[in-house]
């Protein structure tokens, strides 16, 4: 798997399990953030060492320093060993408000959020 589609999967795995809480889903989706935690963390502790050494503080400062840019590009377009597991995305899911009342919903997400994960959505 690409790096650069780990590391933009897995917080939307993270975001998923939040509201995706029971049944098979929910485990399919707990054992593919298991497979990609590690390789995430090691490609956001690398993004974050570029970061550092080429004084790289907020998002914006990234467009004033190619060679951060060069060096970041080449770990993201790296490929790691990890294999997602298929799964389905329910069309309802359920709410928890603050005060512990739990609704049914319908599942609803921005386009591009998924977008790293489309090829394992069934």
């Amino acid at each position: 798997m690409n790096n650069q589609d780990i590391w933009l999967a897995y917080p939307a795995l993270i975001e998923l399990s939040r509201l995706i809480q029971s049944g098979d889903t929910a485990q399919v989706i707990a054992r593919n953030i298991k497979a990609l935690q590690s390789h995430y963390y090691e490609i956001e502790h690398s993004r974050r060492e570029l970061a550092r050494k080429y004084g790289i503080r907020k998002p914006g400062d990234a467009f004033n320093c190619p060679e951060y840019i060069v060096e970041s590009s080449k770990i993201l377009s790296g490929e790691s060993d990890v294999e997602i597991e298929p799964f389905e995305i329910p069309d309802k899911v359920i709410y928890v408000y603050a005060g512990g009342r739990q609704v049914e919903v319908p599942f609803l997400c921005k386009p591009g959020d998924l977008a790293p994960l489309t090829e394992h959505i069934v």
